[in-house]
C-alpha cells in the first residue's frame, strides 16, 4: 500500500466483461445477469480475467459485482437470499485469489519486464440500481421517477455490506445515471460505512455528438487517487 500511496497516478483495470469474454465462452451480452453469471458458473474465468489486468500493470482491480444483486441471483440462478449474498462475497474472494496468484509470481518476473504494482488494491464495483432491471434504465435513470430513495438505499446496502464484509480496499460506485441515486448512495456510505473509501462516477450524457464523463471525487473518502478520464458505456451520435 505504501508504494501505491507514493504514486501520483494509479492504473485501473479495463472493461471486465470484454476481457472475461476471452475466457468465458457463454454469451455475456443479453444475459440478464451479464458478466455476474460467471461468478457462479465459471469462477476460474473471473480469476483469469483479473489476473490478465494485473500482469499488464493494473494497480486497482474491480470485483465482478457491477450487475450482481440478490434479486438477480434469486431469479436467474434460483438461489435463496443467503446464498446470493454469499455469492457476492465469494466474488470478492475471486479478485483476492487473482491478486494472491499475481503477487506470488511477481518476484519471479524479470525486474526489467514487470510493472510497479506489487501490492494492487481490490475495489468493489457497485453498479446502479437499473443494472439489475435488465431494461436499459441504467443508462437513463428513468427508475428515479417511480423508485423511492429508501428503496434504492435498501437495495444498495445489501450488496455494499457484503463486499465490505468480504474485505475490499474501497468501493467504485459506477456509472450512476441520476442525481437521486448518487445522493442516496453517498448518504448511505457516509452514515453507515464512514470508514469506507469510495468514489462515484456518473453515466455520460450525449448531446450533439459530444460526450462528457463526470467522475465525482469525494476527496475525504478517496482511495489515493484519481486523475482519471474515462469514457464508459457511451454511445456517440453524429452532431
Amino acid at each position: 500500500m505504501s508504494s501505491l500511496a507514493a504514486k501520483k497516478i494509479l492504473i485501473k483495470d479495463g472493461g471486465f466483461a470484454t476481457q472475461l469474454s476471452l475466457h468465458f465462452k457463454e454469451q455475456i451480452d443479453g444475459d440478464p445477469l451479464w458478466s455476474a453469471r460467471a461468478n457462479a458458473v465459471n469462477p476460474k474465468a473471473v480469476i483469469q480475467s483479473h489476473f490478465d489486468f494485473l500482469k499488464n500493470g493494473a494497480d486497482l482491480i474491480l470485483t465482478n459485482t457491477y450487475q450482481a444483486s440478490v434479486e438477480g441471483y434469486m431469479e436467474y440462478l434460483e438461489l435463496d437470499e443467503d446464498q446470493s449474498i454469499e455469492l457476492i462475497k465469494s466474488t470478492v474472494e475471486l479478485a483476492k485469489t487473482a491478486r494472491d496468484e499475481y503477487m506470488d509470481s511477481y518476484k519471479s518476473i524479470n525486474p526489467e519486464d514487470r510493472f510497479d504494482n506489487s501490492h494492487p488494491l481490490i475495489v468493489a464495483s457497485i453498479g446502479p440500481y437499473g443494472a439489475h432491471l435488465h431494461d436499459g434504465s441504467e443508462y437513463t435513470g428513468s427508475y428515479a421517477d417511480y423508485v423511492k430513495s429508501d428503496e434504492i438505499i435498501k437495495w444498495h446496502r445489501t450488496r455494499i455490506e457484503a463486499c465490505i464484509e468480504a474485505g475490499v480496499d474501497a468501493l467504485a460506485v459506477e456509472t450512476i445515471p441520476c442525481q437521486m441515486e448518487a445522493e442516496a448512495v453517498v448518504d448511505l456510505l457516509c452514515d453507515e460505512f464512514p470508514d469506507t473509501k469510495f468514489w462515484v462516477s456518473f453515466q455520460c450524457k450525449v448531446v450533439r455528438g459530444s460526450c462528457i464523463f463526470i467522475m465525482m471525487l469525494f476527496a475525504y473518502k478517496l482511495v489515493v487517487v484519481l486523475s482519471l478520464k474515462i469514457l464508459s458505456c457511451t454511445s456517440f451520435l453524429n452532431p
